[in-house]
């Protein structure tokens, strides 16, 4: 269920507000299914239970034109989201130990009451001036993720009692893990009849907390989280030609400083790659 309104305040002022609630099953592959992924396996949950929640958005949109034809369009908003019984993959020793790696791997467990609120804002414009063309995009979202009962035991296993305060890297148990709290987009493009140059940002802060186990069973790991303490950033560049009306010419240099990414524990992003792409329109 989801309901929301829309209200035009002035000739480029806009005010918004919605709610919604929602009701997850589980899904087969989780509560049934046990798989593998290389050398780690998954585990079912016949146990898990439907999660539920609420979220909640307030915002503003504000519309700007100069004399000169450029265009901006300025938005803000808040948001606001709470699960019951929120279904999150957790490492741990779910198997036996005569099952690989003795039993440790994932599955899909009810962690409690959660919560996720914060705000973003967004700044997109462009314009024209004789054959060319500028278009640009930023916007920054700060999320606070939080699990209310770090103390809540969400499954016994042969060697412990598990809750988020004990298994996660985040000693108080309160910060989901995986989430990044601080994330930044941007993108700049310019174009005329034949040629375009464009460039795009990416930041994402790095984790606060995460399962323990990886620091303590996979070598290398801790350090690498130690190091990436700064965050990912990855900048990327295009330039395309266009040949005709029909044809055109893409090149693309891909993390173009070669920033070390970790996108998740011992999984580390691809470096600097080049991509040429012919595209066709008919």
């Amino acid at each position: 269920m989801k309901a929301g309104i829309n209200y035009r305040a002035a000739k480029a002022t806009y005010l918004r507000a919605s709610f919604g609630q929602g009701y997850r099953f589980p899904v087969v592959s989780e509560a049934f299914i046990r798989t593998s992924a290389g050398p780690v396996t998954i585990y079912p949950n016949e146990t898990l239970r439907s999660e539920s929640g609420y979220s909640m958005e307030v915002g503003l949109r504000q519309g700007f034109q100069s004399k000169g034809g450029l265009k901006l369009m300025a938005d803000l908003a808040f948001f606001r989201m709470y699960y019951e019984n929120m279904m999150e993959f957790t490492f741990g020793q779910w198997g036996t130990f005569n099952d690989p790696l003795f039993g440790l791997g994932f599955r899909s467990v009810n962690i409690g009451p959660s919560l996720i609120q914060g705000m973003e804002i967004s700044l997109t414009g462009g314009g024209k001036w004789k054959k060319n063309e500028f278009r640009f995009m930023a916007g920054y979202t700060y999320a606070d993720p939080r699990n209310l009962e770090p103390d809540f035991t969400y499954a016994i296993t042969p060697s412990s009692s598990d809750s988020y305060k004990n298994t996660s890297s985040d000693t108080s148990g309160k910060i989901l893990k995986y989430r990044n709290r601080h994330l930044i987009k941007a993108d700049l493009q310019w174009e005329n009849t034949r040629w375009g140059m464009g460039m795009s940002y990416r930041y994402a802060s790095s984790f606060e907390a995460m399962d323990q186990a990886f620091f303590l069973l996979i070598e290398g790991v801790e350090e690498s989280v130690q190091a990436n303490k700064k965050g990912d950033h990855v900048v990327d560049l295009r330039t395309f030609y266009h040949i005709n009306s029909d044809w055109k010419i893409t090149f693309t240099i891909n993390n173009l400083f070669n920033e070390e990414v970790l996108s998740r524990p011992a999984d580390i992003g691809p470096p600097r790659n080049f991509n040429c792409q012919f595209s066709f329109r008919y």
